[in-house]
């Protein structure tokens, strides 16, 4: 971030603006009111303290992550307004980005199946990019290059749309074809409930713009229908040889525990979501403080949510108490006013990014910018699992949408192909 500021001040003509669309207002106001609930609340972050950890650092360190991925959303914003980069380019770094994670999976998957080689070069390579608690790793779940399997899930989810992309503005189809149902089935493998989750909303969404659009012939949709067919069931197919994954542990172990009030997994994260929204009804109208969530989680969490290791870890001082879920931390630390500013700020922003990809609609649809509407539904969907600002990659897809719906559809300068 250091080096861009030095490079868009020494610029020929020093070019640096702010963003005047997609909700931008929102976001300041929402900067705004993390402020004043902090001051508001300043006694007692003073006073808040948790095995060693103090409320003022919380909140202060929070405080600059949320500042620092404002300024990574106005930088990338600059960086594409100004013409350094476009949706093309941000869809090419995706694909390699892809290719090094599927690159890495290839060795997963040959360790899965018994090869020496493989596991060798698993225990070599996995250090470097992987934590210490990296044992997630060498299980029959795949996770790629990424902490565990939902973070793939996740990585996967923002991906998909740019390289489904590639199939209706290319020519020479047919790479592209095999990376998307290759991306497709290591998330199938990862046995990941939030990227089942994901490509089924990302399949409806797609159903529908294809529709909307009508660019896709019943041929091009039986095709699609079976490719996409043959893949999840060789991938089920695969589960079960080298795992023993069937059907009954299928459904037991990944969707049905969508739902199920056993799983600890679901207890850890409903309970903390009880937690928060109690601890906001509690404090309805600025919350208690940002990052202030780890003082109060004893206080606000139910009965029924004990049972959990994971909470109890949290309780005994392993690690900081978090919220699995973005809109319960927000109503808890910042109130009502700061959630409905978050939620504006995002309808917004969608709101205007997909009313620009409508209007390519009259000549030809643009289908980088409907990725970028599909990054967009992801990342809210993310906001019911996961509850930090340090999503980078949220921050980047913000200035990428508010640079789009100023420059307008086609923006990425693609092609397109009947």
């Amino acid at each position: 971030m250091f080096l861009l500021v030095v490079f868009f001040i020494f610029r020929e003509k020093f070019s640096f603006y702010l963003p005047r669309v997609g909700g931008v207002i929102f976001l300041l106001l929402f900067l705004g009111i993390a402020l004043l609930s902090g001051m508001v609340n300043s006694s007692q972050i003073l006073q808040a303290q948790f095995f060693g950890r103090s409320g003022s650092s919380k909140f202060f360190l929070q405080m600059l992550v949320l500042l620092f991925g404002v300024g990574v959303a106005i930088t990338s914003f600059n960086l594409m307004h100004l013409g350094i980069i476009n949706l093309k380019k941000v869809r090419r770094w995706l694909t390699i980005s892809f290719l090094i994670a599927g690159t890495y999976s290839l060795f997963e998957i040959f360790f899965l199946l018994g090869a020496s080689w493989a596991d060798i070069l698993i225990k070599i390579i996995s250090p470097l990019i992987h934590s210490e608690e990296g044992g997630l790793l060498m299980t029959e779940r795949l996770c790629s290059v990424t902490g565990e399997p939902s973070y793939f899930g996740m990585y996967g989810a923002l991906v998909l749309p740019w390289l489904l992309s590639y199939l209706f503005t290319e020519r020479m189809r047919w790479p592209f074809v095999l990376l998307t149902l290759y991306l497709i089935a290591l998330m199938l493998l990862s046995l990941s409930r939030l990227a089942y989750a994901m490509l089924l909303l990302l399949a409806l969404l797609l159903f529908y713009f294809c529709l909307r659009s009508r660019i896709i012939s019943v041929r091009a949709a039986i095709l699609s229908a079976l490719l996409v067919g043959v893949t999840v069931a060789a991938s089920f197919s695969f589960l079960g040889k080298i795992a023993g994954v069937d059907e009954e542990v299928l459904q037991s172990g990944v969707i049905l525990t969508l739902t199920s009030k056993e799983n600890l997994s679901n207890i850890c994260r409903f309970g903390t979501q009880v937690a928060a929204v109690s601890m906001g009804l509690d404090y309805p109208l600025l919350g208690t403080g940002l990052g202030q969530f780890p003082f109060y989680m004893e206080k606000y969490l139910p009965t029924w949510a004990m049972v959990s290791p994971e909470i109890r870890e949290y309780l005994h001082g392993e690690g900081l108490p978090r919220v699995h879920g973005m809109y319960a931390r927000i109503f808890s630390e910042l109130g009502g006013v700061g959630l409905a500013l978050w939620l504006a700020f995002f309808l917004t922003i969608l709101r205007t990014t997909y009313k620009t990809v409508r209007h390519s609609s009259a000549q030809r649809f643009d289908w980088l910018g409907l990725a970028l509407v599909l990054n967009l539904v992801a990342l809210a969907a993310f906001g019911f699992s996961i509850a930090t600002f340090r999503k980078l990659e949220m921050w980047v897809i913000f200035g990428l949408a508010w640079a789009y719906c100023i420059a307008g559809p086609h923006s990425g300068k693609s092609r397109q192909v009947s």
